[in-house]
């Protein structure tokens, strides 16, 4: 689902620009499934949003490092709570 593969993108850098989430996304339902799953790894402290002037561009930090022993405890707890 779309949080595993944000999850998956934030594993390999710190920061990621919230437009980059949404470059290859075309379709409603993809957009929609895109912003949720931002405001629930928000939520569970995975990621913050970071925005450092008004009107200016949202970028997604990592809260924890993201790596494969993390995904692997974590992943099955995340999919549980949102699913």
């Amino acid at each position: 689902d779309r949080i595993n593969q944000i999850l998956e993108l934030m594993k390999e850098v710190e920061t990621l620009s919230f437009e980059q989430l949404f470059t290859e996304v075309t379709d409603k339902e993809m957009i929609i499934a895109t912003f949720l799953a931002i405001l629930e790894l928000i939520k569970l402290k995975v990621i913050k949003a970071r925005q450092e002037e008004r009107f200016g561009p949202i970028h997604l930090v990592r809260s924890v490092v993201i790596d494969d022993k993390w995904l692997e405890d974590n992943l099955p707890k995340i999919n549980r709570e949102t699913g």
